[in-house]
């Protein structure tokens, strides 16, 4: 019964994990079609990290996410939620998310 509970616990971990790591990385993408939409510089990936930082999250994962960034910087590509969610949480279940506008 206990080993049951503790597997539903880390699961639970796991899940609002994804759903909270979701939301700032929507938060991220809609600044970023914002700044796109008026001709500004989108913000850079160390404001995506720090916004990670700030809702609580340390990610060893986050040095592959910031590369990614910087990537879509250099050759001026939009970044996308699930890759960047999956760079993030690797074991990522959650269902596919429609991109922003």
């Amino acid at each position: 019964m206990t080993s049951r509970l503790r597997v539903l616990e880390r699961r639970l971990v796991r899940q609002r994990a994804e759903i909270e790591v979701s939301a700032v990385v929507d938060d991220y993408i809609v600044r970023w079609y914002r700044a796109r939409r008026r001709e500004q510089t989108p913000p850079g990936p160390f404001q995506f990290v720090g916004s990670l930082l700030s809702a609580g999250f340390h990610l060893p994962t986050a040095a592959v996410a910031t590369n990614y960034l910087e990537r879509c910087h250099r050759e001026d590509l939009f970044p996308n939620h699930e890759v960047l969610l999956r760079l993030l949480l690797p074991f990522v279940t959650l269902a596919p998310h429609e991109s922003a506008p």
